[in-house]
């Protein structure tokens, strides 16, 4: 028995475990980046899954919570406004079904508003990983 709710399937086809998926909404937000990359790929956006066959283990960089405000530029408000947006369509996906992705997600919520080129490759990285991994499902059981 699989049910469809706020963007989750919820299957329960499994005794005493429950597979929960959003891959519609992983598959949303790459096209939102590539839309956004398309729309203004004068400014330096790359596209991730078309173009890129770089396939991330891990959804945070190795020196996410490394901040350099001296030497990263700040984005321009399109691309910061892009960053923002991703952003947010992100952290509504690792609540509910990605947790795997949540300490990646928890910094860059915490860069929305003044983002740097830096924090745009760390956001790169993450929807690479999500791009790479969007059948993976979130599988909750009892014993």
């Amino acid at each position: 028995m699989v049910h469809k709710y706020l963007g989750m399937n919820l299957d329960f086809s499994t005794k005493h475990k429950v597979k929960i998926t959003m891959v519609e909404y992983v598959k949303e937000i790459i096209a939102a980046w590539d839309k956004v990359a398309l729309k203004v790929n004068e400014n330096g956006f790359e596209t991730v899954c078309k173009h890129s066959k770089k396939g991330r283990s891990s959804a945070a960089p190795e020196d996410l919570f490394k901040i350099d405000e001296d030497s990263a530029e700040k984005l321009k408000p399109v691309k910061a406004t892009a960053f923002h947006n991703i952003v947010a369509k992100a952290l509504y996906l690792v609540k509910r079904a990605r947790s795997d992705a949540s300490v990646a997600i928890a910094f860059l919520t915490t860069r929305v508003r003044e983002p740097n080129a830096d924090d745009w490759r760390k956001l790169v990285h993450l929807n690479e990983y999500f791009c790479s991994t969007a059948e993976m499902p979130l599988i909750l059981g009892v014993c």
